[in-house]
């Protein structure tokens, strides 16, 4: 499976806006049963969401399902409800990690349920911010760290309104926990649809920032972010030049003198991984 530049978040219960999705260039879909299901349709969503896992069959695009909040009545119940019906998706993203005891107990459900989905951590408290190093250690079963910005904050009493405010602090943070733990790192939403500017710088933001991927909330912000996090052509050129020149030296732990730049294994080793992502986009689009 290719690396997720791309996760659209899709209502749980929403057929029609399920159907866009799974026409659209995502890299991953995210099943929602919080956010986006009002009180009174969490039962039908959660059903209606485990029928669509069931039937997945889509082997390129990632399938996450984020459940209710553990400090809800419903987040076990989603848990649960997957377990009965014996399907799992990719990942679960478990939204509002305070100190990875929420995971530590969603991965026991699933551990004994002889389930492989991996874990997702939502961060969107300053606490969690804070302690990301150690959440990101709570479970081997956690995959990714994803950082929440909208309800960070608000929980901050921050204005989600004004695209000037400043959460750079925060999402390194949360980019940094995750990269020391050897996990993926996936940045938050931009909710204003209609600007394409902003998706792509703050895409570009979170790319020079270490992240893996992007969420998106509508199906046209997937094709910007997917640009973003694809090496390009020149990217890919300069790697290939880099490479093949620290190989040709024929030492794999020395320094090179490369166009004007000193370089060494670490940094070789960052573009054979980068040469080895846009391989593997490459392919999927085949």
């Amino acid at each position: 499976m290719q690396p997720a530049r791309s996760l659209l978040f899709v209502p749980g219960d929403d057929e029609d806006r399920l159907d866009a999705a799974m026409r659209s260039d995502a890299d991953g879909l995210i099943l929602d049963l919080e956010d986006t299901v009002g009180p009174t349709a969490k039962e039908a969503a959660r059903a209606s969401t485990v029928e669509t896992v069931g039937g997945w069959a889509d082997e390129r695009t990632r399938c996450v399902v984020r459940i209710n909040g553990l400090d809800t009545p419903h987040g076990l119940d989603d848990v649960e409800a997957f377990v009965r019906a014996d399907t799992a998706p990719d990942a679960f993203l478990v939204p509002d990690v305070r100190d990875g005891t929420e995971l530590e107990i969603v991965a026991d459900a699933l551990a004994e349920a002889s389930f492989d989905a991996s874990l997702v951590a939502l961060l969107e408290r300053p606490g969690a911010v804070l302690d990301a190093h150690r959440i990101a250690r709570s479970t081997s079963r956690l995959s990714a760290l994803a950082f929440g910005s909208i309800d960070f904050q608000t929980n901050m009493g921050m204005s989600v309104l004004d695209p000037d405010t400043d959460v750079y602090p925060p999402r390194y943070l949360v980019a940094m926990a995750a990269s020391a733990a050897g996990l993926e790192a996936f940045d938050t939403v931009v909710l204003d649809t209609g600007d394409d500017t902003r998706l792509r710088e703050e895409a570009r933001t979170a790319r020079m920032l270490g992240y893996d991927g992007k969420a998106a909330v509508t199906p046209d912000q997937t094709a910007v972010i997917n640009e973003v996090f694809t090496p390009s052509e020149e990217e890919v050129a300069r790697a290939t030049r880099l490479v093949e020149a620290f190989e040709a030296a024929g030492d794999d732990t020395g320094l090179i003198e490369f166009e004007g730049t000193f370089v060494d294994k670490p940094v070789v080793d960052q573009q054979r991984a980068l040469l080895a992502r846009a391989r593997a986009v490459d392919r999927d689009a085949e």
